[in-house]
């Protein structure tokens, strides 16, 4: 559950910072699922390994045992 809190705080903090903010980690949990991702996708932020995904017109790797993912890399459009 540690990882859903802070994911919300680090929301808080992008949402008010002006420049490039790159997120990372293993947040254990269906990024989808977040309501704090949510709100970062309001604020612009993408999953850079759906981002990659999509251009190499491919389904994103799993992270975890092969079957799930559930580490990511988030930008926000100053990346």
């Amino acid at each position: 559950m540690g990882q859903i809190y802070l994911l919300d705080a680090i929301s808080h903090k992008a949402e008010a910072f002006h420049g490039p903010v790159l997120i990372v980690g293993d947040f254990n949990h269906d990024l989808q699922a977040l309501q704090a991702f949510q709100k970062l996708q309001r604020l612009g932020f993408v999953d850079w390994a759906l981002v990659s995904a999509q251009a190499q017109h491919r389904l994103p790797q799993a992270t975890c045992k092969s079957t799930a993912r559930h580490s990511f890399t988030l930008a926000n459009q100053a990346m």
